[in-house]
């Protein structure tokens, strides 16, 4: 890779603190982030790693999809054509 035109080479840096980014996110948490945020993809958590990290095991338990809060419904987007008609009639 270094025969190639315009190759440059990076030095190390040390990474962020996710501790100090994520102050409110106990140990768990903040593992399995540091397990997302591997730059390296063949050392990054595959999402079947990720489902099995203890983060998922603790305390406090998801909550119940019943309990769940409901959005309300979206209003009908107008069409692109409906759209330019409404603002055609307000310039009039």
């Amino acid at each position: 890779l270094t025969d190639l035109p315009g190759f440059i080479e990076f030095e190390s840096a040390p990474g962020s603190d996710i501790k100090a980014m994520f102050q409110a996110y106990g140990p768990d948490a903040l593992s399995l982030l540091r397990g997302f945020f591997v730059y390296n993809p063949s050392k990054r958590l595959t999402a079947a790693e990720a489902l099995e990290h203890p983060y998922f095991r603790v305390a406090p338990a998801p909550t119940p999809v019943e309990r769940l809060p409901v959005l309300p419904p979206k209003p009908e987007k107008l069409s692109v054509l409906a759209a330019g008609a409404a603002i055609a009639a307000a310039k009039r």
